[in-house]
């Protein structure tokens, strides 16, 4: 056995934290910044006076935000919201699964949204995608496994796409580049997971979210961002295909739906709210 004085850090705390004790010297105890931080929140000037009120408010919240789990979008600054908008999910690579896979956690926020009477839905895929990135690395993952970039790809399974079948078809066409081949993917993640979701139970009357859409009840939209252009692209399900944004100035949250303000009137995308969904609803 190594002498006290050996002892690492590590296993100081690991023998404090279980009653044990390697030496009589007292611990050192050095506060780490994180809870600095969270001692002057309070008394900072992190928040506007606008925000501040807003906090103190009642929730009422405008939009259910369904985006990845990745630390490097930052849904209140690229969709320009505040405290009170939007409620927020964040799994892994925006992956909805089929109702019949849907985690507790998962449907208790769909719960949430219906007991606010939420009417948008916005979900949010984006490049670089690390989940999509070891969907293709182990296209054919083994869920029971231990191996975290198992664990990782065997959640993109869930959306219900042919993934082994992707992953070959998107590797070739990009000459290999894992990169470039994840941002075709988590595209096709964001659609299916977006046609997944109309199955889930609607608010009120209505049996599905699907329903929800077509009585003009309800707005979704799905977005594409790109991290490093710090630019959208809006799925157009009526037609199949995504439509660049990059010419609006940023994306706006309303009670009604989530619309397009752009710079210029002739180059703004715009999604009608109540234009039928029989088309591309089944």
């Amino acid at each position: 056995m190594d002498k006290p004085n050996q002892k690492k850090p590590i296993e100081k705390g690991i023998a404090s934290f279980i009653g044990r004790k390697w030496d009589k010297r007292p611990p050192q105890v050095t506060e780490a910044p994180p809870l600095q931080s969270v001692k002057t929140a309070n008394v900072s000037a992190r928040f506007t006076d606008e925000e501040a009120a807003k906090m103190a408010e009642p929730h009422d919240p405008e939009s259910f935000l369904i985006c990845c789990v990745d630390s490097r979008f930052q849904p209140a600054k690229a969709l320009d919201y505040g405290p009170g908008t939007a409620l927020e999910y964040r799994p892994i690579a925006c992956v909805i699964p089929p109702v019949y896979k849907a985690e507790p956690d998962f449907k208790s926020k769909m719960a949430f949204r219906r007991l606010k009477g939420v009417e948008t839905i916005i979900m949010v895929c984006h490049s670089d995608c690390g989940g999509c990135q070891a969907a293709l690395a182990v296209p054919n993952p083994d869920p029971a496994s231990e191996d975290d970039l198992h664990t990782v790809a065997s959640f993109i399974h869930t959306c219900g796409l042919d993934i082994p079948l992707l992953a070959n078809g998107f590797l070739a066409t990009e000459k290999g580049d894992v990169r470039s081949a994840g941002d075709l993917l988590a595209r096709e993640v964001g659609v299916k997971s977006f046609y997944n979701l109309l199955g889930y139970k609607g608010r009120d009357a209505h049996a599905t979210i699907g329903d929800e859409m077509k009585a003009g009840e309800l707005n979704v939209m799905l977005l594409f961002y790109d991290l490093e252009r710090r630019s959208f692209d809006l799925y157009d399900p009526h037609e199949a295909e995504w439509k660049h944004t990059a010419a609006c100035d940023w994306i706006g949250f309303r009670a009604k739906g989530a619309m397009h303000k752009c710079a210029e009137d002739t180059r703004k995308v715009a999604v009608s709210l109540k234009k039928p969904y029989d088309g591309w609803l089944k």
